[in-house]
């Protein structure tokens, strides 16, 4: 080492004793048992299994009531929570996410359920900003912009694991945003489909759509603050972490 036109000799033992504070600790026997199922797979993060428990609970009541037109909507549910229960083997999502998708559910499921004094949750007024045709704030808005920033954080990490090394920060934030918004239209869809197939305005008028629409993209322009996850050695599909997990491997092809 030189320094201040002293040649420095570091000893070998200090540089290996130096290495050896580097190396990651290895993670103990019993939290990896814990982690995994006894096949060996990653075991279902708590929030994941709770927000089946609560989808679960709620598909009752509504059936109980007599509602046709949420069933469409729990399958809808029920898709997603397993898309993103078995996606995370693969992305690893931020458990911060995880937890707000599990809390997202739990208020999403209250606002069509819980009345208060004969008004539905759902079009309850939490803070008069404006007015009719608008009506905001409703409690729909802000769980629309609750729901938003959720997915947000799960397509910034998205983003974050398909990139390539050096890619630009400004597109990948554009791509979540733009992402994040297209999953709201689906989701738009899917409401219109309820309407169409079971006869019902249980899910509002044009303007209720638009403003759906807006407070989506609310939620994904604050989805931009989430924390990107750390990636090592590089990131994109050819890295090691999507190498080694489950989500693209495939069976060999038959020559």
């Amino acid at each position: 080492m030189y320094l201040s036109g002293r040649i420095l000799s570091v000893p070998p033992e200090r540089c290996q004793t130096r290495l050896h504070q580097l190396t990651p600790r290895p993670v103990p026997a019993r939290l990896a048992r814990m982690q995994t199922t006894p096949t060996g797979g990653r075991r279902p993060h708590a929030a994941m299994l709770a927000s089946w428990g609560v989808l679960a609970a709620f598909t009752a009541v509504f059936l109980l009531h007599g509602n046709r037109e949420f069933l469409l909507y729990a399958g809808t549910l029920a898709l997603l929570i397993f898309v993103i229960q078995r996606s995370d083997r693969a992305w690893r999502y931020p458990a911060a996410v995880k937890w707000c998708f599990l809390a997202w559910l739990a208020l999403h499921m209250c606002g069509g359920f819980v009345h208060l004094g004969g008004t539905r949750l759902y079009d309850a007024i939490i803070w008069p900003l404006a007015g009719a045709p608008y009506h905001i704030l409703r409690y729909d808005q802000f769980v629309h912009a609750f729901c938003y920033f959720m997915i947000g954080g799960l397509l910034r990490t998205l983003t974050a694991r398909l990139a390539a090394p050096g890619a630009s920060k400004a597109l990948l934030l554009t791509m979540t945003v733009l992402a994040a918004l297209g999953v709201g239209a689906l989701n738009e869809i899917v409401e219109f489909a309820a309407v169409a197939c079971f006869s019902t305005d249980g899910v509002g008028d044009y303007f209720n759509n638009a403003l759906d629409n807006v407070f989506n993209a609310v939620g994904a322009l604050c989805a931009l603050a989430w924390p990107l996850p750390q990636v090592h050695n590089g990131g994109g599909l050819g890295s090691p972490l999507m190498q080694d997990n489950d989500f693209f491997k495939s069976s060999p092809s038959k020559m």
